[in-house]
């Protein structure tokens, strides 16, 4: 199962939707498995990735990033799931980290950056392969780039 992070982003009453999120889990429906979770709406977001991890095998927390209070959380919350969570690679997306991959890489070690929406579903595919030669190769990578 892919979880997908929206981190907290405003105060409002009126939490926006993830869209960002619901556009790039499209890609998947039917395919893999996964959960959406919002940072407006939960009160501890990372707690809730943490027990789905404990209750099922995750491929991947893939969390979208933009600037202000997002990144904020981002940064602080993305620590907290890989310590608790360590085999389970985080992925940033969006266009912060997208375009900004060797400021978010420089400054966060457990993440990897994915440039653009379509290379998310095919990620995933290589992460949820039950090839160990396949496995093993994808991590590597991961880890070589701090995920």
């Amino acid at each position: 199962m892919i979880v997908f992070y929206n981190p907290f982003s405003t105060t409002s009453h009126k939490h926006p939707l993830p869209m960002s999120l619901l556009a790039v889990a499209s890609m998947i429906e039917g395919e893999r498995d996964y959960q959406i979770v919002d940072g407006n709406l939960e009160d501890d977001p990372v707690d809730r990735i943490v027990e789905l991890g404990r209750r099922r095998k995750l491929t991947a927390v893939a969390v979208t990033v933009m600037p202000g209070p997002q990144l904020a959380r981002a940064i602080p919350d993305s620590r907290r799931i890989k310590q608790a969570l360590p085999e389970v690679p985080i992925i940033w997306g969006g266009y912060f980290p997208s375009q900004h991959d060797d400021v978010v890489l420089g400054a966060v070690k457990a993440l990897g950056a994915v440039r653009a929406r379509a290379a998310l579903p095919a990620l995933v595919r290589l992460l949820a392969n039950d090839d160990p030669a396949i496995q093993a190769a994808v991590h590597e990578a991961i880890e070589r780039i701090g995920g």
